[in-house]
């Protein structure tokens, strides 16, 4: 298989970011992780999919894909702020906290 040029990539993300914005969340999710298994450093992928798991009530699902964008991405306030109420979400405060 030939490598996916920068260009099919941002397809395949404008792709599942539609689907997001549409309400169809379980096609995003696929979307972005098909997109994930291709190009595993796409920090916006990452950081959807945490979206999206946030969205649904589910802050330890989120925690690994924003863990993952914020490696990818440390300087992008919003995966920062993203991360940070995962973590409040997922933990007692105090502990949230002290990871920062």
């Amino acid at each position: 298989m030939l490598p996916l040029d920068k260009s099919a990539l941002q397809t395949r993300y404008q792709q599942a970011l539609a689907h997001q914005k549409a309400g169809r969340l379980a096609e995003a999710v696929r979307g972005y992780a098909a997109l994930l298994k291709l190009a595993p450093n796409v920090a916006e992928a990452h950081y959807q999919l945490g979206r999206i798991a946030l969205a649904r009530g589910d802050a330890r699902t989120a925690l690994g894909p924003l863990a993952a964008a914020r490696r990818l991405k440390p300087d992008q306030p919003e995966v920062l702020e993203a991360l940070a109420r995962a973590l409040e979400a997922a933990a007692p405060a105090a502990e949230a906290e002290a990871t920062w």
